[in-house]
């Protein structure tokens, strides 16, 4: 929660309501080109590229 804060107060995030309730989280790191990401942030977002990746290769 405390990432989303971050991030949010940067307006760098983005929350749409999708279908069935589900939330469609964006986020807009180029827009805010001199805003340092918190560590647990890009060890999150590479993880889940990495993640992404695998999946990718193995389908």
């Amino acid at each position: 929660m405390e990432i989303l804060r971050f991030l949010e107060q940067l307006q760098m995030l983005e929350v749409r309501m999708g279908e069935y309730g589900k939330l469609h989280i964006k986020l807009n790191a180029q827009k805010v080109p001199k805003a340092k990401l918190p560590p647990p942030l890009i060890a999150l977002l590479s993880e889940t590229n990495a993640y992404r990746r695998h999946m990718n290769r193995h389908t």
